[in-house]
Formats: C-alpha cells, structure tokens, sequence
C-alpha cells in the first residue's frame, strides 16, 4: 500500500532501513513497514520491494526492509528524518535512483 502527498519535485530513494513492528500490529510486517515510512514528513511515497531480515523479540519485531522513498528531500534530510522518526531503528543505506 502506498501513501502519496504530493509536494513539489521528488527524488526516488531506494532505503534499506529497520523498523520496530509492535507485536500486536494490526497488519503485515511489510504492511506496518510501510505505514510507518509513508509516515515520515518528508516522504511522499513509500514501497516496501522486500523483507531482508526479521529479528523476532518479546514486544515487537525488527523487520529489515528494501523500500521505495519518494521525497522531495536531500538524500541527507532524508537520512536524519527517518534516522529521527520513532520505530526507525537503524537506516541502513539511501541511494538515489
């Protein structure tokens, strides 16, 4: 699912990022992901492309995603925003596309 707010010109960011899943999420891993990137301030658009971990824990799970970012944003705003943003445990790698 994708959440678009259109705000002006856009630059496509592929994001490997971590983010916190409650255990008691009402949707998938990719779902929730998603949702929670989309959002982010400065995103646009954002698409989970994959899953590429899972770390299971007692109240939530990390799930590690490949996801595609509009956003309007420095690649470096970007990184701060999401790296600022509760449940966004650890952004891995941004490249503009």
């Amino acid at each position: 699912m994708s959440v678009s707010t259109h705000r002006g010109e856009s630059t496509r960011v592929t994001a490997t990022v971590s983010v916190r899943v409650p255990e008691n999420a009402d949707a998938t891993l990719a779902t929730d992901a998603q949702q929670r990137l989309a959002a982010v301030d400065t995103v646009q658009t954002a698409t989970v492309e994959r899953i590429e971990g899972i770390d299971p824990g007692l109240s939530a799970t990390v799930v590690t995603v490949r996801a595609a970012i509009e956003t309007p944003s420095s690649v470096a705003e970007l990184r701060r925003m999401l790296s600022d943003t509760v449940g966004v445990e650890d952004v891995q790698q941004l490249t503009t596309q």
